[in-house]
Formats: structure tokens, sequence, C-alpha cells
């Protein structure tokens, strides 16, 4: 795997160039993702946050997110959302959070349930969703909030129309996929937001693509936030990070086995969306 001369030259423009495009975001601090469009076009190398800029501490790259409120998960909500089927009327999500996801299926009428093994995220997530109950659609009904690990619970068969994991599959064993494909009603959807490591040429040239647009939506999300109202600034509880340790090659041979007819595509953010539909007929079963 090589990469042609013509992006080297775009990754490694000067931070001169990326300064001057910076001026240009004021306009789109309300819209991360254009600020990333714009800065994309001038390309960019591995920006660090400190080394050397006032007041600042020690340097750190500034895409593994101890400084900016970027959540890789959430830019993605709106592509898992259009996965959801037409009929949909219940939904789980495992590895939920602080709720972010729950409450956006509920918001559409749908009946959530959300399970996450952290106490302290799940304490978040009742509170946060307590807070927003009177928010702009009232009489609809939140997520069912408990603590659970989806490894050690017997999930309903053939329940959910909808089943959601945001970065959290790589925190248990594969093959707990089997276990949601069981709990999925005929003609239901699972998927997968999931992680994977870099192993391959192919991974880093994403991973080199990711880094400047990362870089650039982490510093504007930071500057929207420090110039919004206060609510912008509060501190969320953070879930539990894991690395992932299962190559992308890995992931797509078991998910053949276990989830078969499933699609997986790479996305940006050092991510993968795996989308399963379950056969209507109640025939479609996959191994264990």
């Amino acid at each position: 795997m090589t990469v042609s001369a013509n992006n080297l030259r775009m990754m490694d423009k000067s931070l001169e160039s990326q300064a001057h495009y910076l001026r240009l975001l004021a306009p789109t601090l309300h819209d991360p993702a254009a600020a990333a469009e714009l800065m994309c076009r001038a390309g960019a190398k591995q920006w660090v946050v400190g080394g050397g800029l006032p007041g600042a501490g020690p340097a750190h790259p500034l895409w593994q997110g101890r400084a900016m409120s970027f959540d890789h998960n959430d830019h993605y909500h709106r592509l898992l959302l259009r996965q959801v089927p037409p009929y949909c009327r219940t939904a789980l999500d495992v590895g939920c959070g602080t709720g972010r996801f729950a409450r956006r299926l509920a918001g559409l009428g749908i009946k959530v349930d959300a399970i996450d093994p952290s106490e302290e995220v799940i304490a978040e997530a009742i509170t946060e969703a307590r807070r927003t109950a009177t928010g702009p659609t009232p009489g609809v009904r939140g997520p069912r909030f408990r603590r659970a690990d989806v490894t050690g619970v017997q999930l309903p068969r053939a329940h959910y129309d909808f089943i959601s994991c945001l970065a959290s599959v790589h925190h248990m064993p594969f093959g707990t996929v089997a276990a949601l494909r069981d709990a999925l009603a005929p003609g239901g959807v699972l998927v997968i937001l999931g992680c994977y490591p870099e192993r391959t040429p192919l991974d880093w040239v994403w991973s080199l693509a990711a880094v400047p647009v990362n870089a650039v939506v982490r510093l504007t999300v930071f500057v929207r936030d420090k110039l919004g109202s206060a609510a912008a600034h509060h501190k969320q509880t953070q879930a539990p990070v894991a690395q992932p340790t299962m190559p992308l090659p890995q992931i797509r041979r078991e998910a053949a086995a276990l989830l078969p007819g499933c699609r997986i595509r790479r996305l940006l953010f050092w991510r993968y969306l795996l989308v399963f539909r379950k056969a209507a007929d109640r025939t479609q079963g996959g191994g264990r």
C-alpha cells in the first residue's frame, strides 16, 4: 500500500497555511463539520496542544481528546439513526454511557432500554434524563436506564426492533453479538459503531486522513464552547475507556460467521459501522 506524493504534500502543508484557514473558521463555529471541511482543504500535520504555546501545559496530541470536547461517537449519531427501521417500537442501547444516543432514540417515540456497567455514567444518564424531561418534546417517554453488563444478563429473545452499540463492543468478547442477534425481533436491525486498532497499511492511511480533520473539529468545538453559554461548559462523567485489540480483518471474519449478511464499512475517526438486519421470517440464525 503506497500513498501518493500529492497526498503526502497535502499532509505536510505548513502550519502557517493552517493558521490562515483557522482565521477563516470564525463564521463556521456553529458548525464543526463545515469547519472541518474547510480545514481539509489545507491539510495538516499531527497537531499538538502545548509544546510552546503561551500558557499551555505539556504537549500532547490534539486528537487524544483530553483537552477538547468533541465526541467521535456523537458525530455519527445521525448516520446511526438512519438505520432505525420505520416500524421500530423497542430499542436497546448497549454501553449507553451518559445516554445521549438513547435519548435521541426515545425522542423518536421509541421505548428504549439503555444499559451500561458503569455506575457513575448510569447515574449521570438518569440525572440528565430527568433534567431534560421537561424539554421541547413533552410527553415523550425517556429511556429506561439501568446498570448492567450485557455479558451477564439474559436478554429477551426476539424482542427489540433496534439494537445499538456505540464504541462498546471492544469492551466485551466479540461473540457477545450472538446474544444481541438473538434479542432482535424478526426484521430488527443491529448497528455497531466499533473501534479497531491500526494494524495494516490501509489502517494507517485512514488514520493519517483522520488526524487533521479530528484536530480542527476538536479545536472548533473547543472555541465554540468557550464562546458559548455556561451550559456548554458542563463537565460530563466520562465512560470507562478501553483500547481496541481486534483488527478490522478479524472483525469482518467473525462478524460474517455470527451475523451472516451483515455489512461493514470503515469510517473516519478510527471507527467502523456494522449493520445487520435479521430476517423477517425467523429463519436466520448464524453460528455461535
